[in-house]
């Protein structure tokens, strides 16, 4: 009777793993400080758990490994690792963004799923498997949904090519297209200028005053970044 009360409590019991973090590579200064601890210089190969907080430089940047997922930390950042544990085939990931930015690549594999959680002052970027930049406030999102909430839990998903923004307790701004935020365009006139240039601009054929100017020219060019 014991060896079956042993056996039925633990397959009652929830299966955890912590799940170690590295740093697998950087540039500048960057540093970190375990909890109780100084801050020291960050390696290549440093292995990195919960409780970590880490900072970069201007113009340093770090590259984490986080179970299946990568984060890129940009320069001028502080951020925490708040939770880095699996269970039952799902990794958990939760980091707080103090400030600064991060560039998040966050993969789901057939065995295990990613519930990946970035949290800032005025903030929350939820997401399972995508690819997405957060700087606390602005979210742009490359591929998969990211669920961007304020403080107040009005939330709005954003989607491939993407972005939001929230200021303070402001609703997040509905996802707009990256091709929207990032295009632009340039008119280049290479017509005739003057009084004359001006009546070609509004057209021909409107009245005998038009019919011996010349069509005005030029092109328009649009970028995108």
């Amino acid at each position: 009777m014991a060896l079956v009360a042993v056996i039925v409590l633990t397959a009652a019991t929830p299966i955890f793993a912590l799940t170690n973090g590295e740093i697998i590579r950087l540039t500048g200064k960057v540093e970190v400080k375990y909890a109780g601890g100084d801050w020291q210089p960050a390696q290549p190969g440093m292995r990195i758990d919960t409780g970590v907080l880490i900072s970069t430089g201007f113009r340093s940047t770090a590259v984490l490994e986080l179970g299946d997922s990568t984060v890129n930390v940009r320069s001028l950042t502080r951020m925490t690792i708040d939770e880095l544990v699996e269970s039952e085939g799902v990794q958990n990931t939760s980091l707080s963004l103090r400030v600064g930015k991060v560039r998040a690549e966050v993969k789901t594999t057939d065995a295990v799923s990613h519930n990946f959680t970035i949290r800032s002052p005025t903030a929350t970027a939820a997401v399972r498997g995508t690819v997405f930049e957060f700087d606390g406030e602005s979210l742009v999102v490359e591929e998969g949904m990211v669920a961007l909430a304020n403080a107040l839990a009005h939330v709005v998903s954003v989607g491939p090519n993407e972005s939001s923004v929230l200021m303070g307790s402001q609703r997040p701004a509905s996802a707009k297209s990256e091709k929207e935020n990032r295009g632009r365009v340039t008119v280049v006139d290479s017509g005739p200028k003057g009084k004359g240039a001006e009546k070609a601009r509004r057209g021909r054929g409107q009245g005998s005053e038009f019919e011996d100017i010349p069509s005005a020219f030029g092109e328009v060019i649009i970028e995108w970044n």
